[in-house]
């Protein structure tokens, strides 16, 4: 390796000693936690999980909240862009709407042990067409909101923390 540089979009590249070679750092299609949950009525707090893979032609991805209150009513939520944690409820904001704003994903129940489940269907609103449009290559940051009556703040929500997917063709 002669030399490692970045450009102006965050790119990396790798100069090949010689000259010869330039080879660009590609990110790899995934998923990664960002930001903490607060605890709730429940336990030290919810956080948000998945299943399935994160390739919009496997269309297999399922979002989860756990250990959130049992039998409580949530959503999930998205955002093209992070932010820095800002008190919300009893918990933490960490997506920023940005211009573009946030999407919701329908209102899903928690089981009886504080388990919600959302299978994503890319081919549905709002992940379907406009600005909200999930594609292949695009990150996309996902926190869910629950109610928390009991909650140890006393606003009667919070938030899990969230997860920042890179998708895959």
């Amino acid at each position: 390796v002669a030399s490692i540089g970045k450009d102006a979009a965050g790119e990396l590249y790798i100069l090949e000693h010689g000259g010869n070679e330039i080879y660009r750092i590609v990110r790899r299609c995934g998923v990664t936690r960002v930001c903490e949950t607060s605890p709730n009525s429940a336990g030290p707090g919810a956080i948000a999980d998945w299943n399935g893979s994160v390739s919009l032609a496997a269309n297999d991805l399922t979002l989860a909240v756990i250990d959130a209150p049992p039998s409580t009513f949530g959503l999930f939520f998205y955002s093209p862009n992070l932010g820095a944690p800002a008190p919300l409820g009893n918990g933490s904001l960490c997506l920023d709407g940005g211009t573009v704003g946030y999407f919701r994903l329908p209102v899903i129940q928690a089981d009886t042990l504080g388990t919600m489940r959302l299978p994503v269907d890319y081919s549905s609103a709002p992940m379907a067409s406009g600005a909200g449009q999930v594609q292949p290559g695009a990150t996309w940051n996902f926190q869910a909101w629950y109610r928390d009556v009991g909650g140890p703040g006393g606003a009667g929500f919070n938030l899990t923390d969230g997860l920042s997917i890179l998708f895959c063709p």
